[in-house]
């Protein structure tokens, strides 16, 4: 015979788990954490002790009450628009089941205008206002939304400006007056509201120009203005339009002094003394002298001179041997000469008589003579021409001086 001996076993578990737990062979529901055991039959029919170590993690459940403006965003991320409750599962960090209800109310932002009629100004949260237009203002309720309050603000008071810019002056319809000066010109009034009002001129006078050159000038002047040369005292005008306009006019008050051109020409046989420069001339020319006048004005002083020391000699051109034509008489228009030489030929170029010398000289039938010194200076000469010489008709003097063979010396003691 065979004897087998068993012995009792025992056995232990770890268990965690959410909420609750059910051990097998354990009528009872375990939901607070502990160590239990529990005896029961082997399958060899021995007492076997089991122990079990529980840890019980609750699962977790929040409720949250939320208000938003115009969105919410649930977990960070997700766009709540409207009022909704939302119950959002998940597990907590025991691994355990985690419900957060979401009571969410959202708000939407609030929007108001009004109108206001004043005169003069209105205060509009703490901003003094005192021109027509639209303003708007924000609030924050207490929910943090925002409250806009738009103002339709009409200021019934006029003020009406007119700007002006013109020439010289303007008269304002408004005053009837004239303003000459730029400026910032008003007027009160009560318009159809009974509200003060005003009209203000703003006003630019533009100027124009009334501009006068005076000037005093030696014989002319070019006016740079025009470009003229005027070369006589007057007055003398230029219109001109400026930049802005307007119409101005330059003025030129000229006086021009005269230079003064004096010539003297004298004609004379001897040495000339000029009085003008107090020089003494001996031979022809131009001489000049440049002064200033009273004015300072340049001018000059011009001596056109002939000195002319030589004889011109003059015979008739009808020579015959008639009693009346018998002689001929020779002139001078200077100092009386003697003639060193002469020749006489007929109309047809034939020599009649030459390099003879009209002196008294009884056989030769010439006769001389001289006037006495003065201021018309003659020189007589007498002959006997034969009947042969005719008149030239030509007019040219029968008797001449013989084309450049006339010598003329100054005759020796008659004039000294």
């Amino acid at each position: 015979m065979y004897l087998t001996v068993h012995q009792p076993t025992t056995s232990e578990q770890w268990v965690t788990a959410c909420d609750s737990y059910y051990w097998d062979n354990d009528p009872f529901v375990h939901n607070t954490s502990g160590t239990y055991t529990q005896t029961i039959r082997n399958k060899n029919g021995c007492d076997s002790l089991m122990t079990l170590h529980l840890l019980i993690s609750k699962s977790t459940s929040d409720t949250l009450d939320v208000s938003a403006c115009e969105v919410y965003y649930v977990i960070g991320s997700i766009p709540i628009f409207n009022d909704v409750k939302l119950v959002i599962e998940g597990q907590n960090s025991n691994g355990c089941d985690s419900n957060t209800v979401y009571n969410i109310t959202i708000h939407q932002p609030k929007a108001s205008t009004t109108t206001e009629n004043v005169c003069d100004s209105l205060n509009f949260f703490g901003n003094i206002l005192d021109s027509t237009g639209i303003y708007t203002h924000t609030l924050s309720d207490q929910f943090g939304c925002d409250s806009t309050i738009t103002l339709q603000l009409n200021i019934l008071s006029s003020t009406l400006t007119d700007r002006i810019a013109t020439c010289d002056s303007y008269t304002w319809p408004q005053t009837g007056l004239t303003y000459d000066t730029s400026g910032i010109f008003s007027r009160q009034f009560t318009n159809a509201v009974g509200c003060d009002s005003t009209y203000t001129l703003d006003l630019h006078i533009l100027p124009s120009y009334q501009i006068e050159d005076t000037v005093a000038e030696c014989g002319a002047y070019l006016w740079p203005i025009d470009g003229s040369n005027y070369d006589h005292t007057g007055r003398y005008s230029k219109r001109f339009i400026t930049r802005d306009g307007c119409d101005s006019t330059y003025t030129l008050v000229l006086d021009i002094r005269p230079q003064h051109l004096l010539v003297d020409t004298v004609i004379t046989n001897q040495d000339y003394l000029w009085d003008v420069n107090n020089t003494t001339y001996t031979q022809s020319g131009i001489y000049t002298q440049k002064f200033l006048t009273s004015f300072d004005c340049d001018s000059v002083h011009i001596l056109d001179l002939r000195i002319n020391k030589s004889t011109d000699i003059f015979f008739p051109n009808i020579i015959s041997p008639d009693g009346i034509n018998g002689f001929f008489t020779g002139y001078s228009q200077n100092t009386a000469m003697t003639i060193a030489s002469l020749s006489v030929y007929d109309r047809w170029g034939n020599l009649h008589k030459e390099n003879f010398l009209p002196t008294i000289h009884s056989s030769a039938g010439m006769a001389s003579s001289m006037s006495r010194c003065g201021a018309r200076r003659i020189f007589l000469a007498c002959h006997h021409p034969p009947t042969r010489w005719l008149h030239r008709p030509s007019g040219v003097t029968a008797a001449v001086v013989g084309l450049g063979f006339a010598v003329l010396d100054r005759p020796q003691g008659i004039c000294r």
